[in-house]
């Protein structure tokens, strides 16, 4: 673990501790234990840190796609679908392929335009 450069373009993992971070997970050691390596609360976000100390949380780690060896940040990809002036509300999620190790599909609401079903999911 080292801290990552003030530069506002190097990605990191957003980690804490301190009085209040919770002390682990209900029943669940093994998550704790992770969680916790090295002292420091591991949040899965991912961020950069600007040189003011402000930091800018980019994605989750888990929400990264690899696809064709490149990885996709799906925040990235929502902020371009959201500077179309028609779109209301935008998610991008991952598809698993065989010939490439994701792909990413995105969806898009418009204002007017009925929501999708909610799949349970």
């Amino acid at each position: 673990m080292a801290p990552v450069p003030r530069d506002g373009e190097t990605l990191g993992e957003v980690m804490f501790r301190g009085n209040v971070v919770m002390k682990g997970y209900f029943r669940n050691p093994e998550a704790t234990q992770e969680a916790f390596s090295g002292g420091w609360f591991h949040s899965g976000d991912l961020g950069v840190m600007h040189p003011d100390r402000y930091v800018q949380l980019k994605d989750r780690s888990k929400d990264i796609i690899i696809s064709g060896g490149e990885n996709i940040s799906t925040i990235e990809v929502e902020e371009v679908l959201y500077r179309h002036p028609s779109v209301e509300i935008a998610a991008v999620v991952a598809l698993k392929t065989r010939l490439l190790s994701s792909s990413m599909n995105g969806h898009a609401h418009y204002p007017g335009s009925p929501l999708p079903a909610s799949t349970g999911n």
